[in-house]
């Protein structure tokens, strides 16, 4: 009520109160704290064996045991790949020209192929 006026044991056992709750909620913030590094590990660490699990996924990839002589021929049916003929000359050289390029981005072993073989560029 407005017109209650505390006595000063009462402020004194709201003080204490205070001092408490204030201990408390300032207990739950480091506890936050401590969890939100740990969190951030956690999501660090998986981060890390999504990594790893992309890179074996890769490794395991069916097209890395394909013949090279077979991603040649791929890769030249890939240079004329839907292209029809109503598609202007210079569209036509543009995929031509572009579609080496995009295929020695992918790996090591596709530059090799593509640098090698002078009919694919």
């Amino acid at each position: 009520q407005a017109s209650f006026v505390p006595s000063q044991s009462y402020l004194d056992d709201i003080h204490t109160r205070l001092g408490e709750l204030y201990a408390q909620r300032d207990a739950y913030t480091n506890e936050i704290v401590r969890v939100h590094k740990m969190l951030d590990m956690l999501v660090a660490n998986r981060q890390g064996v999504n990594g790893c699990i992309d890179l074996y996924k890769s490794l395991a990839a069916p097209i890395r045991r394909l013949p090279v002589d077979v991603l040649i021929h791929i890769f030249r049916e890939a240079l004329c790949f839907d292209v029809p003929p109503s598609r202007s000359f210079t569209d036509v050289f543009r995929r031509r020209v572009t579609t080496p390029l995009r295929l020695a981005e992918v790996c090591d072993l596709w530059r090799e192929i593509i640098l090698q073989n002078p009919l694919l560029w």
